[in-house]
């Protein structure tokens, strides 16, 4: 009787780490850090440097066989030099702007509003945490970001958690994120189902949650409420 009790729990002990995300992990993001890190570690050596580090962005413009300019509308959460990827198609690059890749290889007939994914740089995903040290996020623009239906902002998510397995986007000292005075910039932009925001200083831009749902926001205080939430659904 005693082993098929701990036959039946040791089954249910088991089926209940399968339903747990196996995977799940922790990153780290300092203003002293580098996007080319792991972030897998709370150093400047390990922790990534961008909010939204390797998620995937969304093509502005149609492009056409051989062009070796792809115009996006963020760019800056991808490595400097590397590889997308489009539908089924890999593209190379050799340069990157705040909104466009440039020196691209391998262009075919793409049109607008396609997303894109970096081959070379991994982004947080269903289960993982996203923990941001204390410090001021923002950005420096050489000019006004180009909008577009779903806005610009310092850090987008279009990839996000699923049911039971949220993605954390987690604050450590009440960090800043901050548009500045650039009227075309929301300061935190949700576009994704599944996501948790906690402990976060959100100020002018404020935040866009739009086209996503079961979206928590915890703890965070929310500047501009003018601006503060636009076209949402949670």
């Amino acid at each position: 009787m005693f082993r098929n009790i701990l036959c039946i729990t040791s089954f249910w002990c088991l089926l209940i780490t399968c339903l747990t995300p196996l995977y799940a992990k922790t990153y780290y993001v300092r203003c002293d850090g580098d996007d080319a890190n792991s972030g897998n570690k709370n150093t400047a050596k390990s922790a990534w440097r961008t909010i939204d580090r390797g998620q995937p962005t969304f093509l502005m413009k149609s492009s056409k066989f051989g062009d070796s300019v792809l115009h996006v509308l963020k760019a800056n959460q991808f490595p400097p030099r590397g590889k997308v990827k489009i539908n089924n198609t890999v593209i190379s690059y050799t340069g990157r702007t705040l909104q466009a890749l440039t020196g691209c290889k391998n262009v075919s007939d793409i049109p607008a509003f396609t997303k894109i994914w970096s081959v070379d740089y991994t982004h947080a995903s269903a289960g993982d945490t996203i923990i941001i040290e204390k410090g001021v996020y923002s950005l420096s623009f050489d000019a006004f970001p180009e909008r577009s239906r779903f806005g610009f902002a310092i850090a987008m998510f279009f990839a996000g958690g699923k049911s039971g397995a949220p993605l954390i986007i987690k604050g450590n000292g009440l960090p800043v994120i901050d548009a500045g005075d650039e009227p075309n910039c929301d300061s935190l932009s949700i576009q994704s189902d599944h996501i948790q925001i906690e402990n976060l200083d959100i100020r002018r831009g404020g935040i866009r949650i739009q086209n996503a749902r079961r979206v928590k926001l915890l703890n965070c205080r929310i500047h501009q409420g003018d601006v503060s939430c636009r076209s949402t659904q949670r």
